[in-house]
């Protein structure tokens, strides 16, 4: 199946877990950090049975995968302090700036050249993307009262998340990348625990319930774009930052 298919189905299934997961945040769960345990805790037990299924086994190469875990950790966190800070209309046009930092990141990191039309073209979508999401309560303002270095940091921490997918998948395989990833990160994630430990006890059905909706789209999103990334990153990039949320 070519590469932006995958990009396409990821693209429409984070647009679903964006909206989902400010809801979350907004109406069921107001710890960020039992957010962010949860959500990937769901994702990574949707993750297991498949990569068993796969016959996946242990990377040859930890190095690249140990990477890719650290960005998908960090990248899962500040995603998740996102929806604490800006609403979902916000969010959306500010992520489409991962576009220029790929672009830029996979000249030197990957070799990978866009011709002088690509990259035009690349230019006015992520225009488009950016004007699509605009209403009348946006303001450059706004949004540096609202922690701008914190989206800037989860942008590019997510341009090169993609970037170093492409390469781990290269020299490890698809499986041994997408579970080990997460298992690295769950590991990390076990450090913010004692931030939420005491508000275990009181999680309810509606807090699981939104955190096991949001899991199984962000599942479907991240497994789909780690295909694409495996191919082609700069073009995932921006398939990935169409404003379908």
């Amino acid at each position: 199946m070519p590469f932006y298919v995958f990009a396409w189905l990821a693209s429409i299934s984070y647009g679903f877990e964006s909206v989902i997961g400010k809801l979350t945040a907004k109406h069921a769960v107001k710890n960020p950090w039992m957010f962010n345990f949860v959500w990937s805790t769901f994702i990574f037990l949707l993750s297991v049975p498949l990569a068993i299924e796969a016959d996946v086994g242990f990377p040859s190469n930890w190095e690249s995968v140990l990477v890719v875990g650290l960005f998908y950790a960090l990248a899962n966190i500040t995603f998740t302090l996102m929806f604490y800070f800006f609403d979902v209309s916000v969010i959306a046009p500010l992520y489409n700036l991962r576009i220029a930092f790929t672009a830029i990141l996979a000249i030197p990191l990957l070799g990978e050249f866009l011709t002088v039309g690509q990259y035009i073209l690349v230019g006015i979508m992520f225009a488009g993307a950016f004007a699509a999401t605009l209403d009348e309560s946006f303001s450059i303002k706004k949004i540096w009262r609202k922690a701008l270095i914190l989206a800037l940091f989860a942008v590019l921490i997510n341009a090169l998340w993609g970037i170093f997918v492409k390469r781990a998948i290269s020299e490890n395989g698809y499986w041994e990348v997408t579970l080990w990833m997460m298992v690295i990160a769950q590991v990390l994630f076990m450090m913010t625990v004692p931030l939420f430990i005491k508000e275990l006890g009181k999680v309810n059905r509606k807090q699981i319930g939104s955190l096991a909706a949001m899991a199984l789209a962000g599942f479907i999103g991240t497994v789909m774009s780690i295909a694409a990334y495996g191919r082609n990153a700069t073009i995932t990039s921006v398939i990935l930052s169409i404003p379908f949320a």
